[in-house]
């Protein structure tokens, strides 16, 4: 990580940014991928910033004192059966891109995998080469799940 770079978890006074960065990111897809009709789905995450619940996780991106990113993922099974860490949602400000954010925000979130934890996953729309390159380059291999988007999986 760079010394202009700071990584941490998000706070109640971050929500208004992550969650204009996740409406402008759902737009781009509107624009860019054949078929995607979601609705914006970050009020789970900003629930679990002000109430935080263990399971439910988002991490912020400083870079020069500023607002950059976020990355916000879910814990889900059991410590027994073993735990799968699922990435709900990355994305940088344009502004910010080509700094290897996205990459450090992904890196924070798979630091914070409990023991047991197997495995990684992530889904992508395959118009969005650069969330499909940080993948693959950070070990992920994709897999087939059903509907429009590309799994991705990795072993941890």
């Amino acid at each position: 990580m760079t010394p202009d770079l700071i990584i941490r978890p998000a706070k109640i006074a971050d929500i208004p940014r992550i969650e204009t960065l996740h409406f402008i990111a759902v737009e781009a897809h509107r624009r860019r991928e054949e078929g995607f009709n979601h609705l914006p789905s970050i009020e789970g995450f900003s629930a679990a910033i002000r109430s935080p619940d263990g399971a439910r996780r988002v991490a912020v991106a400083e870079r020069r004192g500023q607002f950059a990113g976020y990355v916000a993922w879910t814990i889900l099974g059991s410590y027994f059966k073993g735990r799968s860490l699922v990435l709900g949602d990355l994305s940088v400000l344009p502004q910010h891109r080509g700094h290897g954010i996205g990459g450090h925000l992904l890196a924070a979130a798979l630091s914070q995998a409990p023991r047991r934890t197997s495995h990684a996953i992530a889904s992508v729309w395959p118009n969005n080469v650069a969330a499909r390159d940080i993948l693959r380059r950070t070990g992920f291999e994709p897999f087939e799940i059903p509907g429009a988007p590309i799994g991705y999986r990795k072993r941890l």
